[in-house]
């Protein structure tokens, strides 16, 4: 098998064995570090198709010229790939096909240790982030997805994902910063401003003092009207049991001598209460007043 040219270039056929032997190098390096390959198995075979071409003579007589042991044991390969094609899988034989599609192999095997290389440095960073506590969850789902797209070997989806886990990691590291500048700034604030902190903070609580106790003034009014409120209807369910037994005998002695004893002891808690709240009111007057 001689030198070939197609389409302008001069390949021989040394040269289109090799690339297929480095086709074959870089899938089994891919296959020892676990990717998967079969865009490149696919890709190789075709390529040892266009390597072949369609005079399965020439390979036969090229297997048994070869002096070289790995070399003849490959062409030999392609024998039996010959034998294996159908008619209609059959190539035209081209070298620069053979060179243009070992190219993209190289190429497709680059890709993916770039991407490793780009999961790698992504799991870093999430971990830097989580071990500072920072939530890096959606960055980590998205390198999982990249992953899964990686190994089914969808490469474009897989790196639109990790673009997107990038983008998230850069953004939860911007806000990581500007929290971190804010609460430089304002510890810096506070130090070089200390005094007029304390004394605006103890203003606003003069200020508020006020009305503070205006608030619980009013509560304390409130609390006193309700327990006038329910005296009055205490006294009022009072008559009305002891005119219940009393007067229309509607009830037993035992229930009202129950329904009784709750309602005075509720009467004498509120009479005990209301003066309190009541002492409470006029201790506050006479601080006003003073």
């Amino acid at each position: 098998m001689a030198t070939a040219v197609y389409a302008g270039e001069n390949i021989s056929t040394d040269d289109a064995l090799l690339a297929l032997l480095r086709a074959e190098d870089d899938r089994n390096e891919m296959v020892y570090n676990n990717l998967s390959v079969q865009f490149v198995s696919d890709t190789l075979l075709r390529a040892q198709r266009f390597f072949i071409g369609n005079d399965i003579a020439s390979i036969n007589e090229a297997a048994k010229a070869e002096a070289n042991p790995k070399k003849k044991a490959y062409i030999e390969s392609l024998v039996i790939i010959a034998r294996e094609t159908p008619s209609y899988e059959v190539e035209k034989q081209n070298f620069t096909e053979v060179i243009r599609l070992t190219n993209d192999i190289s190429e497709r095997k680059k890709h993916a240790y770039e991407m490793l290389d780009t999961n790698t440095l992504l799991e870093e960073e999430v971990a830097r982030l989580e071990n500072l506590s920072i939530n890096a969850s959606e960055s980590h789902a998205m390198m999982n997805r990249a992953m899964v797209s990686f190994r089914e070997e969808r490469y474009e989806e897989a790196e639109d994902f990790f673009r997107e886990a990038e983008l998230e990691i850069g953004e939860v590291m911007a806000e990581r910063k500007r929290l971190t500048s804010l609460a430089e700034l304002s510890k810096g604030f506070f130090e070089k401003y200390w005094l007029h902190v304390i004394i605006l903070v103890l203003a606003v609580v003069v200020l508020a003092f006020p009305i503070v106790r205006k608030i619980s003034r009013e509560r304390t009014k409130r609390k006193i009207e309700h327990l006038k409120i329910e005296m009055e209807t205490l006294n009022g369910l009072l008559k009305k049991v002891q005119q219940d037994y009393y007067g229309v005998k509607k009830i037993p002695e035992s229930i009202y001598k129950i329904r009784r004893e709750k309602y005075m002891q509720r009467i004498a808690e509120i009479k005990h209460t209301i003066p309190v709240y009541e002492g409470m009111l006029e201790g506050k007057k006479k601080e006003v007043k003073k």
